[in-house]
């Protein structure tokens, strides 16, 4: 038997929940999905340079508080500022693009490979 948390649910959970119960909220969660994989990048590179967010703040120039929302996940950044966190975790910034993944035809045959009706 599984154990509740005194607290509630964990926020995975609750996301889940609200998830699914709102298609709003699943589409917030799409958009935000890009700016969340980039601050998880930005939490690893960061962590693995040994630095705190104040250490990396004060090697860039900005404040704590400005890092900490990078790394929330659900704001957008400039391609400087990347610059300016990898410089100081020590990498250098490669951006790469790749193919989108088609999205879900639940089953239907995407329209490009139906078969033509020839005219008889």
């Amino acid at each position: 038997m599984t154990q509740n948390s005194p607290i509630g649910s964990s926020a995975r959970r609750g996301s889940s929940r609200r998830a699914a119960k709102s298609p709003a909220y699943r589409a917030e969660l799409r958009r935000l999905a890009p700016y969340e994989a980039v601050a998880r990048e930005l939490i690893k590179i960061r962590l693995e340079a040994g630095l705190t967010q104040d250490a990396l703040a004060q090697q860039m120039g900005t404040t704590s508080s400005a890092i900490s929302r990078l790394e929330s996940g659900h704001v957008s950044t400039s391609i400087s500022t990347l610059m300016k966190v990898a410089n100081a975790c020590g990498r250098q910034l490669t951006i790469s693009f790749s193919p989108i993944d088609p999205p879900s035809t639940q089953g239907k045959t995407p329209r490009a490979a139906q078969p033509k009706k020839v005219a008889n």
